[in-house]
């Protein structure tokens, strides 16, 4: 069991066969899983952050039936342009 005191993260990586160029803006867009997603429903840049960088903070907002509304901070940890976010 994974306890929320323990800071569990999340680590995904995915080749997908297109240009980096093309994946890029697809993948930095803090905003666009929410056009997919039942649960998050928004996500900012805070801290005066306006994009991706390293050290770069951003707020997810989510809704859940069965939970209520709650708001996760997130830090970007790995902002490589074209090879890493």
């Amino acid at each position: 069991m994974v306890r929320y005191a323990e800071h569990p993260a999340v680590e995904v990586q995915a080749h997908v066969s297109a240009p980096p160029a093309v994946v890029w803006p697809l993948v930095s867009d803090i905003s666009l899983p929410a056009r997919f997603s039942t649960e998050l429903v928004a996500a900012e840049w805070i801290d005066g952050a306006a994009g991706p960088c390293a050290g770069a903070r951003f707020a997810g907002h989510n809704q859940h039936d069965a939970v209520g509304s709650w708001q996760v901070t997130c830090t970007v940890v790995t902002c490589d342009e074209h090879r890493a976010f």
